[in-house]
């Protein structure tokens, strides 16, 4: 009986503390961990999904190349600079032209169709991390945002299809 009295109180005592947990903590505590789930959530969404015959791929790799999602001629390219005091620093993601090259690498060249990005600030709201899009002037769980990436993705994708007349 004593054990399970202790227990509630410890439970209690963790909830009270977590709700005074500032928003500056909760984003240093959580932004790393919502950035791979952004990554994440938006590889498992579109796992093996085709638009016109071309099947959206995700690109991970293992240099030092951000991860993208491409489909046909076109990407999300995702990238951070790195890693400060557990929050990732210049979170945005890029739609473009995909990568091209061999081996992955983008080309300089001009594509008809202008890139767009969306620059991600890692924001507390609540107890949690959502990620701040300024150019859409939104909140997105990590979720809610892989889902507008693939939206945006496959909007690309048709604006460069028509650029080409396809």
């Amino acid at each position: 009986m004593a054990s399970n009295e202790f227990d509630k109180f410890l439970s209690e005592r963790e909830a009270r503390q977590n709700q005074t947990r500032s928003a500056g903590e909760i984003v240093v505590q959580g932004a790393a961990t919502e950035w791979q789930n952004l990554k994440d959530a938006t590889k498992a969404l579109t796992s093996g999904k085709i638009v016109e015959g071309n099947r959206l791929e995700w690109r991970p790799y293992s240099a030092y190349y951000p991860d993208f999602l491409q489909l046909s001629n076109v990407a999300a390219i995702f990238i951070d600079r790195g890693i400060r005091n557990g929050v990732p620093q210049a979170c945005s993601i890029r739609f473009d032209r995909n990568a091209s090259g061999p081996q992955g690498v983008f080309l300089e060249d001009k594509s008809p169709v202008p890139a767009e990005v969306w620059s991600l600030e890692p924001q507390a709201e609540g107890q949690n991390v959502k990620w701040h899009v300024k150019e859409l002037g939104k909140n997105f769980t990590s979720a809610e945002l892989a889902s507008q990436v693939a939206i945006r993705l496959v909007k690309q994708f048709e604006a460069y299809e028509a650029a080409f007349g396809r």
